[in-house]
């Protein structure tokens, strides 16, 4: 490394990079039960009520475990699995109440040190986090992969297109706001601001989280959406992933919203969401 970069720590820049990338272990405030949810959004009751709180082991440490809220799917629909973004708790699922209120599924868990979850965040260890997520469902809550939905917002997107990586995608996979990697990010953000000297500074980043080149092994259905303003991942991203995944064509959609940033607004893409997750419903199986 050449130039004023030289001279920085390599360590503190390492922290840095984590003190924003994971902005949630920084922020106590969201400690939330559901109890405390009860008292803060008293309009949500009918909602919380029917959430349970589980306790989800921890693949790296079987005496540990991440929290997460859950509330179970009605006739047998598909469940989905929330992967939040950074600076979000778990009550962001309250967001997709239309969706519980029309049986679907729906979990949310923590990373570890978000929350009440106990650790230090990493790239890997959020990439553990959903692949147990996952298990718990399939294992505790007799949910099969094939009736999973993993659906990501943001950091959760880079995390859930990890998961569906790793095992083709579930029933179906809901990308939003997603990055194409993590050094893409920070060049967007070094670009918009910083000096020439600067410009290589994307190139150090220690967290990669590279969605795009894992886009070739997801085959499930796939939903991307976007904000076409948002500024921190240009809608480019959103383009390259749908494109690099081996989702069949007529399974894979893109929605890009022209008058939304960053943090799409849910009166957008829930709608768009629920019709998703209707469609797969309705849909014939395929023959084995």
């Amino acid at each position: 490394m050449t130039g004023l970069l030289g001279l920085v720590p390599q360590q503190t820049l390492q922290t840095l990079e984590s003190r924003n990338l994971f902005a949630g272990h920084y922020m106590p405030d969201l400690k939330t039960s559901v109890a405390e949810a009860k008292k803060a959004h008293p309009e949500m009751q009918a909602m919380l009520d029917t959430v349970e709180e589980v306790q989800i082991p921890n693949l790296e440490n079987p005496l540990a475990q991440s929290y997460g809220w859950y509330i179970p799917a009605k006739d047998h629909k598909p469940t989905v699995l929330h992967a939040m973004g950074n600076k979000s708790s778990l009550t962001s699922m309250l967001r997709y109440q239309p969706l519980t209120d029309e049986g679907f599924g729906f979990m949310a868990y923590e990373y570890p040190g978000y929350g009440r979850t106990l650790g230090k965040p990493s790239e890997e260890r959020l990439y553990q986090s959903a692949v147990a997520a996952s298990q718990f469902l399939s294992q505790q809550k007799g949910i099969p992969l094939e009736n999973q939905i993993f659906h990501g917002v943001s950091l959760g997107g880079a995390v859930t297109t990890e998961l569906a990586s790793r095992n083709g995608g579930g029933k179906a996979v809901i990308l939003e706001s997603t990055m194409t990697s993590f050094p893409d990010v920070a060049k967007v953000k070094v670009e918009s601001y910083a000096p020439a000297w600067l410009m290589p500074l994307h190139k150090i980043t220690f967290s990669q989280m590279t969605s795009l080149d894992k886009m070739p092994a997801i085959k499930a259905p796939l939903l991307v959406l976007h904000g076409a303003k948002d500024s921190m991942m240009p809608k480019q991203f959103a383009e390259k992933l749908l494109e690099n995944a081996r989702t069949p064509n007529h399974q894979k959609k893109l929605v890009i919203f022209k008058s939304q940033g960053h943090n799409i607004d849910t009166g957008y893409s829930v709608p768009v969401i629920r019709q998703f997750l209707r469609e797969l419903s309705s849909a014939p199986k395929a023959e084995p």
